[in-house]
């Protein structure tokens, strides 16, 4: 099961966090009583650090780490061409791991997909059990995101 949640902080910023199926020990009872193991998309951004900072004040989420899409011969951000070692420094300083997922250039989006799959089946067995994004409303980037589906 996929859960999906959408938290509107304004009229054209959101975050979208996509639930991991839960292993099969975290289900019932005892799976209400914790909170979310999230991994919380890191674009380097002004909207990544406001919903980092909204999903640490709640209480239902646990946040491990961060993780982005970097372009692996020029070892920076996908979405905004941010250095990697800037990324380190932000990670550092709000106490997170950083996970980075590298693309090769260029990169179809089968290719694309299929590595970004990989990354969240990965991270589910590991116990992560929610993905968050937060980024303008756009419905093009959250059908994107739906690769888990």
């Amino acid at each position: 099961m996929i859960e999906k949640m959408h938290i509107d902080n304004s009229a054209n910023k959101s975050i979208h966090a996509t639930s991991l199926p839960a292993p099969r020990m975290m289900e019932g009872v005892r799976r209400r009583e914790m909170k979310k193991k999230t991994l919380m998309s890191w674009s380097s951004g002004k909207d990544s650090a406001w919903a980092l900072h909204l999903l640490q004040e709640d209480p239902t989420i646990h946040m491990l780490g961060l993780f982005t899409v970097i372009i692996q011969n020029e070892s920076r951000v996908a979405m905004h061409a941010t250095r990697l070692e800037m990324l380190e420094r932000q990670a550092d300083a709000v106490g997170l791991p950083l996970q980075t997922i590298s693309l090769p250039d260029p990169c179809t989006t089968e290719h694309c997909n299929a590595i970004i799959r990989q990354f969240v089946v990965e991270f589910a067995a590991k116990g992560i059990e929610c993905m968050a994004y937060g980024d303008l409303f756009l419905e093009d980037i959250r059908r994107a995101r739906c690769l888990c589906q």
